[in-house]
C-alpha cells in the first residue's frame, strides 16, 4: 500500500467541546473491514499533524460489529479513548485496540476526533502492523 493510498486527512469541525456531541459527518470517518478468518491482534490508527502547526486533533478508534449501529453501542466490539496529543507536529502518535478472537465477517472501523477540536490530522490504519489501504490505488 503506497503512502498516497494509505494516509487520509481529517479536519475537525471545532464546533463542539464535549463528547458525545461531536459532528458525525465532519469529525468521524468510517471504513469497512472484512475479516476472512477469526482474527486476534491489534487494530491501530497512526496519526500526525496535518498542517505542521502542532494543533492536531487527538484521534480515537473503535470497531463495530456487523449491524454497525454505532450510536446505540449495542454493536460496539472495542474502542480506545486515549489522550495522545503531543503539540510537536513531527511526533507520530498511535491509538490502538486489541482484537481477541474476532470471528470472520464484516465490521465497521470508526476513526474520530473525540472532542471535535484541533487542527487537521493525517492518519493511516494498520491491522497487526500491516497497512490497510483506505483509498483505491
Amino acid at each position: 500500500c503506497a503512502d498516497a493510498n494509505y494516509y487520509v486527512t481529517l479536519t475537525p469541525s471545532n464546533s463542539v467541546s464535549s463528547p458525545p456531541s461531536t459532528d458525525y459527518f465532519r469529525d468521524h470517518d468510517f471504513y469497512h473491514l472484512k475479516l476472512n478468518s477469526t482474527t486476534s491482534g491489534t487494530l491501530s490508527v497512526e496519526f500526525i499533524d496535518g498542517n505542521g502547526t502542532g494543533t492536531k486533533a487527538d484521534l480515537e478508534i473503535a470497531l463495530h460489529g456487523n449491524g454497525a449501529r454505532f450510536v446505540t453501542g449495542q454493536d460496539l466490539i472495542v474502542r480506545s479513548i486515549a489522550n495522545n496529543n503531543s503539540s510537536d507536529p513531527l511526533v507520530s502518535e498511535v491509538d490502538s485496540v486489541t482484537l481477541s478472537s474476532v470471528p470472520a465477517g464484516n465490521y465497521l472501523i470508526q476513526i474520530f476526533s473525540w472532542y471535535g477540536t484541533g487542527g487537521p490530522v493525517r492518519y493511516g490504519l494498520k491491522l497487526n502492523g500491516v497497512k490497510l489501504c483506505q483509498k483505491d490505488p
